[in-house]
C-alpha cells in the first residue's frame, strides 16, 4: 500500500503585514509536503494584493476581526489530520512540520508536540533566546510556555470541541493549549525549527516578569480573566503542583552544580585559549624575526648591489629608486602584520574579560530566568574557540559542477560561479497537456541572478529566483543566496508552440552564462487520446485457439448500398464471428420493421453463443470482438460492454465514454454504454416475448425515429434480466454521433421500460435548477432522472449529532421546520457540546426537539447509533447540524429511493455556501483513506464528464452528513462501527451493505447546501485509516466498480488518466510545425487589447468597453484573454471572436489595474509584445494614488483613466503621459426581458440599487439608497418600491439586508446571478438608479441607467462627476470625511465623500411625485451621454491619442 502523507492544515492570520511573504515562503519550502494553508483574512477587505498559489486557500468573512476570531475562523475551515498556526510574522524552519508529524505519529496517545522556538528581532537577526521548557501541566497552568506556531496538534481536539475563546483580547492561545491538555499528553521535541519574531501585536510582551502579575498592567489583567476561567476546575493537588512550580530550590541547586562544572569547563577552556594565544603569538613573532632578519640582510646586498649600479649606471636611477620604495613597503608590510597580530592577542583578552562578566553576572543571580543565559553559556564558549568546520555532504546538487583548482582561483570562482539546476521538466521528454511548469533552483554567490526562458530564440520570460529553498541552502551553507534561490513559473498552453520543442533556459550573474535544456512535448488532449489509443491497440489479443465462443453481429442501417457492404465486409474479418446479417431501418412500417429486426436476432441466436447488434457507421477495433467475447467466457457473463468514443467531423476519434460499472439507475438517466455491446443466445432468448415484441412496435409505432436508438431499449431489457453484467474498461469501438433529436428517443424506450416494469413511475428531464452555474443540456449529454411514486409515508428519525453552535444549529433546524414537505418526521438531537454551547442547547430545547445529552468524548458512530436506538422512525436520516435545507421537497425524494427494496443507502447532492460541490458520490481508491468525493470543490457545470453530478445513480458509499437508511438495514449490519471515531464509518456502512447485496444511491434531486468549510479536505486518522484498510483494503485496491481505471485516481474531475511511453513520444512527434517563427516581423499599425476580457465584473467590463470603442472606429484590434488573480466568473464571450495568441499590433493596452499589472506583464511571453507601446488603463476611486502602484508605472509608457478624477490622483505621481479615455457607455437591453420576468410591480415608481459583494461595501455605500427610501417611503407605500441587486451575494451580506430591510413590503432583494444582458435589462426596466457611492473611479452603473433614459441619483464627488449635471440627473450633495480605518486598498487617513441620505430621501420622493420631471431628466441624460461616452464618441478620443503616438 502506497505511503501517503498526512494533510496538515496550517492557520495563518494575517493583517497583510510584509513579513506575510516570508511566512509563507516558509510553509511552501516544508519537507512535509502534504500541507493545506488557510490564510485567515483578519483585515476583512479580502487581501486583495495576495496571489493564491496551489495549497493556499483565503478565508475571509469581509469584516476585520481579531486575533481570537480569525483563529476560530482558521479553525473551522481545517481540513487536515494534524493542525497548527503559524502567525504572519513569524516563521518556520524546513522540517519543523516534517519533524513534528513523525513525534505525533509514533505516540498515539499524544494529542500535540511542540518544538523549541528562537526569538529574533524586529528586523529577524536571531537572539539567544529560545523558548524550550519542555512539557509540564502545573507549568503550563502558571503560564504559556509554547509559541502558538511552535505546536501541532490532532484535529480531533476540535472535534472535542476545543475552540479558541473569543473573550480573550490576548492570552487566547494559552487557553486554548489549556484546552488542549484536557485530551492527552503533550510532547516536545528540543530542536529549534520556529522563529518568534519580536515586536509582534499579540500584546503579550512584557518588559520584566513582574508585569505579569501586576493587576494594574494589561497583560495582568488578561491572566487573571484566564485564571478566573480555569482556577475553578483544577482540584487543590493540580492547583498545590502549579504552585510548586514557584519553587526554584531544587533548580538553583542544581544550576549551582552546573556553574560550577561551567566554571571548570571555562578555566580549562580559557587557560587552553591563553596557551593556544601565547603559542600562536610566540610562532609569529618569531616568524616575523626570522622574515625581518632575512629581509635586513637581502636589504643591505641589495643596496651594496644598488650603490655599484648608481655608480655604474647614473641614466637607471628612477628604476632604483623604484625598487627602493617597493623594498620599503616590505617593511613597512611586516610591521603591520607584526601590530595585527598584537591586536588580535589584546581582542582574545577582551573576550576572556566579557566572558568571565558573563559568568558573575550568572553567580550573582538568583531568579528562575537565570536559566536562559546559562542554557547557553557553554555553546558561546564553544562557538569563540571552535574551529569552522567543513560543509557537509550536500544533497542537492547543480547540474553543472565546476572545481576550482588552487584556493584563490576557488575564491574567484566561487564569487562569480552560477549553481543552478531544473526539478521539472524532468531530464527525459516532457509531455505537456496543459499549462507547462517550469521550476528548480539558482544562485550564485554574491551576485543576483537573472534567469530567461526562451523557446525557439523567442524570449518567453525573465525573472529572478526569490522562492525559499532550504534543501539547497543546506548544500550551500556559506551562500545567503541559497536560500531564495527557488523558482517556479507556468507558461500558458496557448502561448507554446504544438508539438515538440526545447525549452532554453539561460542563467546570468554578469559574470558567467549557464544554459540548461528541457525537451518537451506539447499536445491538445485529443492527439494525446489518439496516441494512447494507437498504443493500446497494440496490446496482446487472446489466441483464436482459446476462443469457444462464435458471435453473430447484426447491423442496422439506414438504407442498402456499398457503404452497408463495406460494413458487412470489415466485420465478417473478425475472428470468431460466425454470422454478419443486416437489418433496413428506414423507409419500413414500423411493425414491419420489428418483427424483422426480432426475428433476425431469433436466427441469430440459433446460430451462435453470443450476438452483438451494430450500426453500420459503427467501426469497431479488430480485437474488439475477441475481448468481449472472452470476458464473457472468463466471466460467465451473459452481457459486456466496453469503453468508447465517437468520431469527429474530420473522422478522427476524440471524445472517450470511459464507462462506469453497471448502474441500472445512471443508465435510465443517461446511455452512458452506447449502443455496442455483447450479450448471450440465451439471455436474448429470455426476453424475446411477444410482450416485449409488442412494446418495441408500439414505440416505433409513436416515433418511427426511435428506431435509431433500438439499441438502447435492447440494453434495459438484457440488462433488466441479465444474471451478470461485465464491463470492459478499455476503447473498443466508435460511433457517429448522432442528432439531438434521434438522441432524445431514447427517452421514449426508457419510459415504455419503466411503465412495464415500474408501473406508476414517470421518466423526467432533470434541471439543475439549484445549481449556481447551471447551462441546458445539449443532445448528447440529456438527462433523465425516475420520478417514483411514494408507496407510503413512514415515520423519519432525522437524527443530528451537534456540538450545539448556534450559528449552526438554527439555519439548519429553521430551514428543515420551515421548509420540509414531508411531514411525517421526528427529530433527535445527539447533545455533544458537554456543557459549551448552553445557548444553542437552549435554542433546540425551545423548538420543542427531543434532546439527548451525550457526556462523552467526540464518537461520531456512537452518537449517531444512540440516535438510531432513541428514535422511532422506520427510516432513519443522519443529518449534519450545518446542512441547510434549500427544497421543499429533499426528503419526499430520500425517502422514494430508500422505500426500494434493492436501496441500501441514499446520499443527497451537497454544495458548499460559495456553490461548489462538495458530495456528488463517493468513490474508491487504493491511497490514503480509500475514497474520495467526485467533483469535490468544482463548479458544477455541464462540462463535467458525463453529467454525473446531474445523475441519479449507484455509488460506492455516500457521505454521512446526509444519509438516509431504513432501520431494517442498518440493524443488519450493526450500525456504524464506533471503532471508526472520527470519519470512515459512514462510507463502512455503505461498503457493508454493498456486501449485502444492496446498492447505495446518490440523488441531486435533494439538493442542500452544507455550512462546512470549502477549504475542508476529507482527512482521515490513521487509526480510522488502518481499519478501513484492514476491512476494506483489498475492494479498495481492486478499483471502484462504479468508476473507471483509465481515469484518475489521484484527482476528483474524472480526468482522463492517458500516459504515453518515452518511445511513443521520440517516434510520433516530430519538431513542432507551429512553433514561433524565427524572423521578425514589424508590428502592424493597432492595439493589443490585453484584459479580463471575459470577466463578469466592473474590470472585465471596462476591457469590453476598450473593445466597443476600438471596433466603433475601425481601429485594428485583437483580445487576449487574461484571468490570473480575478476571482470571478469568466463567462462573457461576446468579444471571443477577437482572442488571439498574438499580439502582432504597434500597441499594447493593458487593461489591468496596478496591482496586477506586473504579473500580466509576467505571463505574457516577451517576444509578443516586446516591440509595443506600452499603455496600462487604471481606474482608483479616491484622491491619492496607492503606494504600492508606484512600481506599476515603470511596466508603462502611458497612462489611461476613466475620469479627471482619475487622472489628476496618477498624473501627481509621474511625468509619464496620463489621458483621459472615458469607458464608453453601451447597455444592450433585451426587450422581452421586462418587469414580469424579474418578479417586479408594473404600476410602483421603481428606484434600483446595486452593489457587488467583491467590492468594498463601504466604498459603495449600498445601504443608504435603503436609508434614503426608508425615509422616502412607509413600510406599505406602494407607489414605490427599491430593488436591490445584490451580485455574488454571500449569506452573511443578506442577513444584515434582511435586518435593515425589517417589514418594508416595497423593498425587494434580487441575489440570483445574472448575465450582462438580463443586468442591461433589469437597468431598463426600472424607473431610476441609485448610486449613493462614497467614491467612484467613473461609474459606469449610473452611465448606463441614463444612457437608456433612466433618471439617476448620485452622490456629487469623485468620477462620476465627469456625467453629473443637475440638467439630467440628481447629483446629491456631501461632506468629505477622512478614514479612520483602512478598507481594504482604502487607508486610514484618506478621504472620500458622506451624501446627505436627507437630500437623497428628497430627491426619491420628487422623482415619485413628479414623474413629468423624472421623463424629462432622463431624456436629458440619454442625448448627453450618447454624445459623450458611445462607442462612437470614446473610440475617436482613442483613435485621436493613438494618432499622436505613432
Amino acid at each position: 500500500m502506497t505511503t501517503v502523507l498526512p494533510l496538515v492544515s496550517i492557520i495563518v492570520r494575517t493583517v497583510g503585514r510584509p513579513e506575510l511573504t516570508e511566512a509563507l515562503a516558509s510553509i511552501a519550502a516544508q519537507s512535509h509536503t502534504n500541507i493545506e494553508t488557510l490564510i485567515v483574512d483578519a483585515r476583512g477587505d479580502g487581501l486583495p494584493s495576495l496571489q493564491l498559489i496551489a495549497g493556499q486557500t483565503l478565508v475571509s468573512t469581509g469584516a476585520p476581526l481579531g486575533r481570537p476570531k480569525a483563529a476560530n475562523a482558521g479553525l473551522d475551515a481545517v481540513s487536515g489530520e494534524f493542525v497548527m498556526f503559524l502567525d504572519d510574522d513569524d516563521w518556520l524552519s524546513a522540517s519543523h512540520v516534517e519533524n513534528l508529524v513523525h513525534e505525533l505519529q509514533s505516540s498515539p496517545t499524544s494529542i500535540a508536540v511542540y518544538s523549541t522556538t528562537q526569538r529574533t528581532t524586529a528586523s529577524g537577526e536571531l537572539l539567544d533566546e529560545f523558548f524550550a521548557r519542555d512539557f509540564d501541566i502545573a507549568f503550563l497552568r502558571r503560564d504559556n510556555f509554547m509559541p502558538i506556531h511552535s505546536v501541532l496538534f490532532r484535529s480531533q481536539a476540535l472535534a472535542a470541541g476545543c475552540r479558541v475563546d473569543e473573550s480573550l483580547d490576548i492570552y487566547e492561545d494559552w487557553d486554548f493549549w489549556l484546552q488542549v491538555a484536557t485530551l492527552g499528553s503533550i510532547y516536545h521535541i528540543d530542536k529549534i525549527t520556529a522563529f518568534y519574531r519580536a515586536g509582534g501585536d499579540s500584546e503579550t510582551a512584557v518588559k520584566t516578569e513582574q508585569e505579569k502579575y501586576d493587576a494594574q498592567s494589561l497583560s495582568g489583567m488578561w491572566r487573571e480573566k484566564v485564571l478566573a476561567k480555569w482556577s475553578p476546575t483544577w482540584s487543590a493537588a493540580e492547583l498545590n503542583a502549579v504552585f510548586g512550580t514557584f519553587d526554584v530550590s531544587a533548580e538553583i541547586e542544581d544550576l549551582h552544580k552546573h556553574l560550577r562544572l561551567s566554571q571548570e569547563e571555562y578555566q580549562a577552556a580559557l587557560k587552553q585559549a591563553g596557551h593556544e594565544a601565547e603559542v600562536a603569538r610566540k610562532d609569529l613573532l618569531t616568524s616575523f624575526s626570522a622574515e625581518r632578519n632575512v629581509f635586513e640582510t637581502t636589504l643591505e646586498t641589495q643596496r651594496s648591489e644598488a650603490a655599484e649600479q648608481v655608480r655604474s649606471l647614473q641614466l637607471e636611477s628612477d628604476s632604483l629608486r623604484l625598487a627602493r620604495d617597493e623594498l620599503n613597503q616590505n617593511i613597512e608590510n611586516l610591521q603591520t602584520q607584526q601590530k595585527r597580530l598584537s591586536k588580535a592577542h589584546q581582542l582574545l583578552n577582551l573576550q576572556h574579560q566579557n566572558l568571565s562578566a558573563d559568568l558573575t553576572l550568572i553567580l550573582n543571580s538568583f531568579s528562575w530566568r537565570i536559566t536562559k543565559p546559562y542554557r547557553y553559556l557553554s555553546n558561546r564558549v564553544k562557538r569563540l574557540f571552535s574551529r569552522p568546520a567543513a560543509l557537509s555532504t550536500s544533497k542537492v546538487t547543480a547540474e553543472q559542477p565546476v572545481p576550482p583548482s588552487s584556493t584563490e582561483a576557488k575564491a574567484r570562482a566561487s564569487r562569480s560561479k552560477i549553481r543552478c539546476s531544473i526539478d521539472v521538466p524532468g531530464r527525459n521528454i516532457h509531455l505537456v497537456d496543459d499549462d507547462l511548469v517550469l521550476a528548480g533552483w539558482a544562485f550564485s554567490a554574491g551576485n543576483r541572478t537573472t534567469i530567461s526562458v526562451s523557446i525557439g530564440e523567442k524570449l518567453y520570460r525573465t525573472f529572478e529566483p526569490t522562492l525559499p529553498r532550504d534543501d539547497v541552502a543546506a548544500s550551500f551553507r556559506a551562500t545567503i543566496e541559497a536560500r531564495r534561490s527557488g523558482f517556479l513559473e507556468t507558461f500558458e498552453k496557448r502561448f507554446l508552440p504544438q508539438g515538440r520543442f526545447t525549452v532554453v533556459v539561460m542563467f546570468d550573474n554578469g559574470f558567467e552564462q549557464v544554459t540548461l535544456e528541457r525537451e518537451v512535448v506539447n499536445l491538445e488532449r485529443v492527439d494525446i487520446y489518439r496516441l494512447w489509443l494507437s498504443e493500446r491497440a497494440a496490446q496482446t489479443l487472446p489466441s483464436p485457439d482459446q476462443l469457444l465462443h462464435k458471435v453473430a453481429v447484426l447491423v442496422l442501417a439506414d438504407a442498402s448500398g456499398n457503404d452497408l457492404d463495406a460494413a458487412v465486409s470489415l466485420l465478417e474479418k473478425h475472428t470468431s464471428v460466425a454470422t454478419v446479417s443486416s437489418v433496413i431501418m428506414s423507409g419500413r412500417d414500423s411493425k414491419v420493421f420489428a418483427t424483422d429486426l426480432l426475428r433476425t436476432l431469433h436466427d441469430a441466436a440459433e446460430s451462435a453463443d453470443d450476438l452483438v447488434v451494430a450500426h453500420q457507421t459503427d467501426v469497431l477495433a479488430p480485437h474488439a470482438l475477441q475481448i468481449l467475447s472472452s470476458t464473457g467466457e472468463e466471466l460467465a457473463a451473459d452481457l459486456v460492454y466496453s469503453d468508447h468514443d465517437r468520431f469527429d467531423s474530420q473522422g478522427q476519434h476524440t471524445d472517450p465514454e470511459f464507462t462506469f460499472g453497471w448502474s441500472p439507475e445512471h443508465l435510465l438517466g443517461r446511455n452512458y454504454i452506447g449502443g455496442v455491446y455483447l450479450f448471450s443466445a440465451t439471455l436474448f432468448k429470455r426476453i424475446n416475448t411477444p410482450a416485449f415484441s409488442e412494446s418495441v412496435a408500439a414505440v416505433l409505432e409513436k416515433n418511427p425515429e426511435a428506431a435509431a436508438t433500438f439499441r438502447y431499449c435492447l440494453l434495459l431489457e438484457l440488462g433488466n434480466a441479465a444474471e451478470k453484467v461485465a464491463r470492459v474498461p478499455d476503447v473498443l469501438w466508435t460511433e457517429t454521433t448522432l442528432p439531438s433529436t434521434l438522441r432524445l428517443t431514447e427517452s421514449l424506450w426508457a419510459s415504455n421500460f419503466l411503465d412495464r416494469f415500474e408501473p406508476g413511475s414517470s421518466l423526467r428531464e432533470h434541471s439543475a435548477n439549484n445549481s449556481p452555474n447551471n447551462s441546458p443540456n445539449n443532445g448528447l449529454d440529456t438527462v433523465r432522472y425516475v420520478d417514483r411514486p411514494l408507496q407510503s409515508a413512514p415515520l423519519v428519525s432525522i437524527i443530528i449529532p451537534t456540538m450545539a453552535k448556534l450559528e449552526l444549529v438554527t439555519p439548519c433546524i429553521e430551514t428543515l421546520l420551515s421548509l420540509t414537505d414531508y411531514s411525517n418526521f421526528e427529530i433527535v438531537i445527539l447533545d455533544n457540546s458537554r456543557g459549551k454551547n448552553p445557548d444553542g442547547i437552549s435554542y433546540l430545547i425551545d423548538k420543542g426537539l427531543k434532546v439527548i445529552e451525550c457526556d462523552f468524548d467526540f464518537n461520531w458512530p456512537r452518537l449517531n447509533n444512540l440516535g438510531a436506538k432513541e428514535s422511532d422512525g422506520e427510516l432513519l436520516l443522519f443529518l449534519n447540524d450545518d446542512v441547510e435545507i434549500t427544497d421543499a421537497g429533499w426528503l419526499t425524494e430520500l425517502v422514494k429511493q430508500a422505500q426500494r427494496s434493492c436501496v441500501g443507502t441514499v446520499g443527497a447532492l451537497l454544495y458548499y455556501p460559495e456553490g461548489m460541490l462538495q458530495h456528488a458520490g463517493v468513490f474508491l481508491v487504493d491511497t490514503g483513506g480509500g475514497c474520495a468525493h467526485l467533483f469535490h470543490k468544482m463548479a458544477p457545470s455541464s462540462e463535467l464528464r458525463g453529467n454525473l453530478h446531474n445523475l441519479v445513480r449507484e455509488v460506492s458509499a455516500n457521505t454521512g452528513a446526509c444519509l438516509l437508511v431504513s432501520r431494517e438495514n442498518f440493524a443488519a449490519v450493526g450500525g456504524f462501527d464506533e471503532g471508526l471515531a472520527v470519519v470512515g464509518n459512514d462510507i463502512d456502512l455503505c461498503l457493508k451493505l454493498r456486501q449485502k447485496g444492496l446498492v447505495n444511491i446518490w440523488t441531486p434531486r435533494c439538493s442542500l447546501i452544507h455550512h462546512e468549510s470549502i477549504s475542508r479536505k476529507a482527512s482521515v486518522p490513521k487509526e480510522d485509516e488502518a481499519l478501513m484498510w484492514n476491512k476494506w483494503g483489498e475492494l479498495f485496491r481492486s478499483g471502484d466498480e462504479y468508476y473507471n481505471p483509465n481515469l484518475t485516481l489521484t484527482g476528483v474531475d474524472c480526468a482522463a488518466n492517458l500516459t504515453l511511453s518515452p518511445s511513443l513520444l521520440e517516434s510520433k512527434t516530430a519538431k513542432a510545425s507551429g512553433s514561433p517563427s524565427l524572423v521578425d516581423t514589424s508590428p502592424q499599425k493597432g492595439v493589443n487589447l490585453i484584459g479580463y476580457i471575459r470577466a463578469e465584473m466592473g474590470v472585465g467590463e471596462g476591457a469590453r468597453s476598450d473593445a466597443r470603442a476600438l471596433a466603433a472606429t475601425d481601429i485594428e484590434f485583437g483580445v487576449i484573454n487574461f484571468e490570473h488573480g480575478n476571482p470571478a466568473r469568466m463567462g462573457d464571450t461576446s468579444w471571443q471572436h477577437k482572442e488571439r495568441d498574438d499580439a502582432p499590433f504597434s500597441v499594447t493596452l493593458w487593461h489591468i489595474n496596478a496591482d496586477h499589472l506586473a504579473l500580466a506583464r509576467a505571463t505574457i511571453p516577451t517576444f509578443l509584445v516586446e516591440k509595443s507601446y506600452h499603455i496600462a488603463y487604471w481606474a482608483w476611486e479616491l484622491e491619492t494614488m496607492p503606494e504600492g502602484w508606484r512600481p506599476a508605472l515603470d511596466e508603462a509608457d502611458e497612462i489611461w483613466v476613466p475620469s479627471e478624477f482619475v487622472r489628476r490622483a496618477i498624473a501627481s505621481e509621474t511625468t509619464k503621459p496620463v489621458v483621459c479615455i472615458p469607458h464608453c457607455v453601451a447597455p444592450n437591453p433585451v426587450e422581452s426581458l421586462d418587469r414580469d420576468y424579474f418578479g417586479l410591480p408594473k404600476d410602483s415608481f421603481i428606484f434600483l440599487a446595486m452593489y457587488d459583494t467583491r467590492s468594498i461595501a463601504e466604498r459603495k455605500n449600498p445601504k443608504a439608497a435603503l436609508h434614503a427610501f426608508i425615509a422616502a417611503f412607509g413600510a406599505d407605500d406602494n407607489r414605490a418600491t427599491l430593488v436591490l441587486k445584490v451580485n455574488n451575494a454571500t449569506t452573511d451580506s443578506l442577513r444584515e439586508l434582511d435586518e435593515a430591510i425589517g417589514n418594508h413590503q416595497n423593498i425587494i432583494v434580487l441575489e440570483e446571478d445574472h448575465s450582462k444582458p438580463e443586468i442591461d435589462s433589469l437597468i431598463n426596466a426600472v424607473d431610476c438608479f441609485v448610486s449613493l457611492h462614497r467614491s467612484e473611479g467613473f461609474g459606469l452603473g449610473p452611465a448606463e441607467a441614463m444612457s437608456l433614459g433612466k433618471s439617476v441619483i448620485l452622490t456629487n464627488w469623485s468620477g462620476s462627476t465627469d456625467y453629473t449635471d443637475a440638467d439630467h440627473c440628481l447629483p446629491i450633495d456631501y461632506q468629505l470625511i477622512t478614514l479612520e480605518q483602512d478598507y481594504g486598498p482604502y487607508l486610514k487617513g484618506q478621504r472620500w465623500a458622506e451624501p446627505s441620505i436627507e437630500d437623497a430621501s428628497a430627491a426619491m420622493r420628487k422623482l415619485v411625485n413628479e414623474p413629468a420631471f423624472a421623463d424629462e431628466i432622463g431624456k436629458k441624460a440619454q442625448v448627453f451621454i450618447d454624445a459623450e461616452f458611445s462607442p462612437r464618441a470614446v473610440g475617436e478620443k482613442m483613435k485621436s491619442r493613438l494618432a499622436e503616438i505613432s
